[in-house]
């Protein structure tokens, strides 16, 4: 074999090299397709501020580049989302890796990051219900007709003692609303999850941001058994009776079959002893002294103690659903949405979430309405969600022994 024939095999295999290890350019592109709908249809698409066509349709998006989608649509509140990108693990690192022993890798890599091929969007589809403009004015009415209500204010009334001359309600109607957020990777003898913490971050950005809820967060060695229950005391000499009260949990829990009872897993407790764990009643029991009007507790863990509760009633019309939020404002609840589990589960589209967490995130961000109950998100948003995304079956329950009267938490978005 002549000098030439050899390095133009060797030329040759240097560039097979370099394109196999830059395999996700090629087998994943450098555009992901989104399929887009939204109600009504006819909803223009812009991405990037460039108009992208009418829902419904499928758009080509750059993988290269931070991208944001919006729905808009004459008489209607727009629509904005922002496109997340997750390595795509099955083309991009793996295909990389493999290619390690031949060091060409980094320059494939480098190909892939610089095409955008490596990353994936989340979500890869957008369903998107947009709100009638006429229901923001009915939102902003809302307020004042619940206000206005004697049966609501009556609550407030015979728990404060709140003095109010000829019906003129000078009082803050809403109350504040506080939230206490646990989030736990790191344990001290139990194995470590992947997504609570994040699921803790992002859940508390939310709850401060967008409904102005006062928010303590407690993450890893912060949220000992001590440390927890000590929060917890705090918000019961705190917390007045028209405030209202939310308790995030994630992390390890353990449901005892046959004692029937759970356990929340703070950051030190013991793997082969519960005398650190906490038992849902010691919670229950907690929640039952404090004087809020609404607590909810979100636990994407196990928790026993919980009653049976209805099914959410048909609120398609205005009236109704004035009539129910003035129903659910009007007594005492302590209620919990729970994930069915008994630790978070990975979300396998690679969010950095919790299948259970993701939903409450999407619940949040999309809801159709400012103004609305735990029990409207969960039917509504988180059930199928969850179960269709995982084997865990998600519960709303009212949660026993507790001082549940028959109310929900209401959620009320910032305007």
């Amino acid at each position: 074999m002549d000098k030439y024939t050899f390095f133009t095999k060797l030329i040759g295999l240097f560039i097979n090299l370099i394109i196999f290890s830059s395999c996700a350019s090629i087998i994943n592109k450098s555009y992901q397709e989104i399929p887009i709908i939204s109600k009504p249809e006819k909803a223009k698409i812009i991405v990037n501020n460039q108009p992208m066509g009418e829902t419904p349709c499928t758009v080509k998006i750059s993988r290269g580049v931070q991208s944001v989608i919006k729905i808009e649509k004459k008489d209607y509140l727009p629509a904005k989302v922002e496109l997340s990108k997750v390595i795509n693990t099955e083309y991009g690192i793996f295909g990389n890796i493999l290619c390690l022993l031949v060091i060409y890798s980094p320059i494939g890599i480098a190909i892939d990051w610089y095409t955008g091929a490596l990353y994936d969007f989340i979500p890869d589809k957008l369903n998107v219900t947009l709100t009638p403009i006429n229901n923001i004015n009915f939102e902003k009415n809302l307020e004042s007709e619940l206000r206005g209500s004697s049966l609501v204010y009556e609550r407030y009334e015979q728990r404060e003692k709140v003095y109010a001359p000829n019906n003129n309600y000078n009082v803050n109607f809403w109350g504040n609303y506080y939230a206490l957020v646990i989030g736990i990777n790191n344990y001290k003898e139990w194995n470590k999850l992947k997504t609570a913490v994040n699921d803790a971050r992002k859940i508390a950005k939310i709850l401060e941001n967008d409904f102005g809820f006062n928010v303590q967060l407690m993450i890893n060695e912060e949220a000992s058994r001590d440390k927890i229950l000590d929060s917890i005391n705090k918000y019961q000499k705190k917390l007045r009776a028209k405030d209202k009260f939310l308790i995030y949990y994630a992390g390890h829990g353990y449901f005892d079959k046959t004692a029937r009872k759970g356990y929340w897993i703070p950051y030190d407790a013991d793997k082969n002893s519960d005398t650190k764990w906490i038992l849902s009643d010691s919670i229950t029991t907690n929640i039952h002294r404090i004087a809020a009007c609404d607590i909810l507790l979100i636990s994407d863990s196990c928790y026993s103690g919980t009653l049976t509760r209805s099914d959410l009633p048909d609120l398609s019309s205005q009236q109704i659903r004035i009539n129910y939020l003035n129903d659910m404002l009007s007594k005492k609840s302590r209620v919990l949405i729970s994930s069915g589990g008994n630790e978070p589960v990975e979300d396998d589209d690679g969010s950095g979430h919790s299948v259970f967490a993701n939903s409450l995130i999407y619940a949040f961000n999309n809801f159709n309405n400012n103004i609305f109950t735990a029990q409207e998100i969960f039917s509504l948003e988180i059930k199928e969600r969850v179960s269709g995304l995982s084997l865990q079956t998600p519960e709303y329950k009212a949660i026993q022994n507790s001082g549940h009267e028959g109310g929900d938490f209401v959620f009320r978005r910032k305007h």
